[in-house]
């Protein structure tokens, strides 16, 4: 079902960078062509949707693992303190998701009960824009959360064998 539910978010995203092509490709056809730009274009994609993309995928990246990683000091370690770190890293992972999620909770509550507006030509409402924190936040903790029992598993799986897991 989360994984499910990744999968959406990544079409989602998808669909949002297919229409900041649009939206760009109209603002510029019609600011050289027309001499009429749009007042409001630049602002959607530079306050909302660069965040949405930004954020919706970030939980599918990571179950899939193709996040960046640095693995200088982690390939000197010995498999076992390997597999440690490894799961380290992923409880890190959880507990900043958890505070993402928490922050960008309070964030949005604020933003929408205030009605606070960003300060452009178009006067778009804020809360849209760090509602997705809170969304992918909630999604990066789903996400650890599945990491660090796939990574339980694993231990406990190798572990009952005496098989050497890199």
């Amino acid at each position: 079902m989360i994984k499910w539910i990744m999968e959406i978010t990544v079409w989602f995203t998808s669909m949002v960078l297919m229409l900041m092509m649009f939206l760009i490709t109209y603002d510029v056809f019609s600011r050289y062509f027309f001499r009429s730009p749009s007042s409001w274009i630049d602002d959607f994609i530079s306050l909302y949707l660069i965040i949405y993309v930004t954020m919706l995928p970030a939980a599918w990246i990571l179950l899939k693992g193709d996040h960046v990683t640095v693995e200088v000091f982690v390939g000197m370690l010995k498999p076992a303190a390997r597999r440690r770190m490894t799961y380290v890293t992923k409880i890190l992972c959880l507990i900043y998701s958890i505070v993402l999620t928490w922050q960008g909770g309070l964030y949005t509550w604020r933003e929408l009960s205030h009605g606070n507006t960003f300060p452009t030509t178009a006067y778009l409402p804020v809360w849209p824009a760090v509602a997705v924190i809170f969304v992918g936040g909630i999604l990066l903790c789903l996400a650890a959360v599945m990491k660090i029992v796939d990574q339980a598993w694993v231990q406990k799986h190798y572990a009952s064998t005496g098989d050497n897991l890199v």
